[in-house]
């Protein structure tokens, strides 16, 4: 039992210092469910998107999220082609959707 819980609180301690890791690591099991991940993907791309995403927030205290162009619920793929680090309001209001009007510049 004492390896156990040591084992627990050294996962969780991993899990808190490399959070954009655990993330990308989601995303990808979230996609796999659903048969969303790409032959092409590029994990290591994947991973420094979620790591910019992180060192963007600390340095603006914004939070930023990597977000889905189109989303895996819409048919969209978990591959770096399809990914775009974006603040995190930005991403809670599209929600789901493919507004591109969202992050559309003049």
């Amino acid at each position: 039992k004492h390896n156990v819980d040591r084992d627990r609180e050294k996962r969780k301690i991993w899990k808190q210092n490399n959070m954009d890791r655990v993330a990308a690591m989601s995303a990808k099991r979230r996609s796999a469910k659903i048969n969303s991940i790409s032959s092409s993907l590029d994990s290591d791309v994947i991973l420094s998107l979620y790591a910019s995403a992180k060192r963007v927030s600390v340095c603006l205290g914004i939070k930023f999220h990597v977000d889905h162009v189109i989303p895996l619920s819409k048919g969209g793929k978990h591959h770096q082609n399809n990914l775009q680090v974006i603040p995190g309001v930005l991403n809670l209001k599209k929600h789901n959707k493919i507004d591109f009007q969202v992050f559309a510049t003049n």
